[in-house]
């Protein structure tokens, strides 16, 4: 493993485990979440390009991050899972749980907007190893306040860049 791959996982025994889930926390723009490394092998027998792509990404985290954000907005506003995430909120939260997710947002939204808006991501995990059942590179979990509710948003990056949008509890 690389040395910069090292830095995130420093607390990690990688190199001497047969695979596992390894997780960290990482801050961007003065939010904390978690990145994650899920590996079902040893680390000697996964792909060192693959490997590679994990350091990559993470080196250029607020790029893809930003990338993320600029795509849930765009599936929001053509009604994909993202406008149907916030929607199921609107109708199960109660207004004092939706007023306090809000109580930042630019006034000049909708509530809808304002709950997009307060997406917090959890956790980015990603998966370099090659896998005949899932072509998955990274897995974004978004949520709505992590006591409201037990419903994620959940962003897959396949490793040929498509990406795809679910709603997940």
């Amino acid at each position: 493993m690389s040395e910069n791959l090292k830095k995130y996982f420093k607390n990690s025994d990688l190199e001497k485990t047969g695979g596992g889930y390894y997780v960290t926390e990482i801050e961007l723009d003065n939010k904390v979440f978690e990145i994650a490394l899920t590996i079902s092998t040893q680390l000697k027998n996964v792909d060192k390009n693959e490997l590679e792509k994990v350091e990559n990404y993470i080196e250029n985290l607020k790029v893809h991050q930003q990338d993320i954000t600029d795509l849930l907005i765009e599936d929001f506003k053509a009604g994909g899972e993202t406008r149907n995430y916030i929607d199921l909120h609107v109708k199960l939260l109660d207004e004092e749980d939706i007023a306090d997710l809000i109580q930042d947002a630019d006034k000049k939204l909708s509530i809808e907007e304002k709950l997009l808006s307060a997406l917090d991501l959890m956790t980015i995990d990603f998966i370099p190893e090659k896998n005949e059942e899932m072509d998955i590179f990274a897995v974004y979990d978004y949520i709505l306040g992590a006591c409201i509710t037990d419903y994620i948003l959940t962003v897959y990056i396949n490793k040929d860049h498509t990406v795809v949008i679910t709603i997940d509890s």
